[in-house]
């Protein structure tokens, strides 16, 4: 079910600690720079910083709802359709399930959620170690040193920036006749927070999940049968290595229930040290 996966790369079906956004309120507070100098809440004076020549006036940031901004003339959502806003960002373990060549050649990598499978009924979770068809939702992962017993949530997918794992690069391939190819080079620490990784049964069996999932169709009138596209383990020896890996000098927490195993695992390893 899991592998040991190159230390420089990333691959579909790895499981990895990763940033989850969503908005903090059904109306968001959007934070533009239109806003007007702080003043002294005593008496008032507005503290407006020295401009030295030459030098562009300083911006100030606005926090208004979008209700509020939508209620008169603005000019929100005009830049790339896009604004700044206030969000909740909640720490996940979650598996990759953008194909490897995405991950190398695309803007943007697909997860799904991680969740530990406590939170399903006893009657469920045993479904799912068997293998029976009993929810289309989830997808089960056995434990591993790292990760106790827990379900890929297929109803919980996002999608995250390229540029926020690791540096876009290119080089060329020996391989393939010297063309170039593009690729994402992982941060050290992104690979420090690698879980896991799907070996090929992994991958099969959750493109058979994901599937089942999109269409939920029972397995008596559906039959799924996938080869894994031979491109996905793929390594090419010219591509950056792990000594060309850039540092982003700092890590995601783990969520709790990791944490909780990786402190388990310690005290295991100390009781049998002793």
């Amino acid at each position: 079910m899991y592998r040991t996966a190159p230390p420089h790369a990333l691959y579909q079906g790895d499981i990895l600690i990763v940033p989850m956004v969503g908005l903090a309120a059904a109306d968001p507070t959007i934070v533009t720079d239109d806003g007007q100098p702080p003043t002294c809440p005593k008496c008032g004076h507005v503290d407006m910083p020295v401009v030295p020549p030459g030098k562009p006036a300083p911006k100030f940031s606005r926090f208004a709802n979008i209700l509020s901004r939508l209620k008169r003339p603005n000019e929100l959502f005009r830049r790339h359709d896009a604004e700044r806003t206030i969000a909740v960002v909640k720490v996940v373990a979650a598996v990759i399930l953008s194909h490897s060549c995405d991950i190398d050649g695309k803007g943007y990598i697909r997860f799904a959620a991680v969740r530990e499978i406590s939170f399903l009924s006893p009657k469920m979770r045993d479904q799912l170690r068997k293998g029976e068809l009993s929810n289309f939702s989830y997808f089960h992962l056995p434990p591993t040193s790292e990760m106790p017993e827990a379900i890929v949530d297929l109803d919980l997918q996002f999608s995250l920036q390229s540029d926020l794992l690791g540096r876009r690069d290119k080089f060329k391939s020996k391989a393939k006749g010297g063309v170039e190819e593009r690729c994402l080079v992982p941060f050290v620490e992104v690979i420090d927070e690698r879980i896991a990784s799907l070996d090929r049964e992994g991958i099969e069996k959750l493109y058979a999940a994901s599937v089942l999932h999109l269409a939920h169709s029972n397995k008596t009138n559906v039959e799924l049968s996938f080869t894994m596209s031979y491109a996905i383990f793929e390594d090419d020896p010219d591509r950056p290595q792990a000594a060309d890996r850039p540092k982003r000098t700092w890590w995601w927490p783990r969520p709790l229930w990791l944490q909780k195993k990786a402190v388990e695992a310690k005290a295991a390893g100390a009781e049998g040290g002793a």
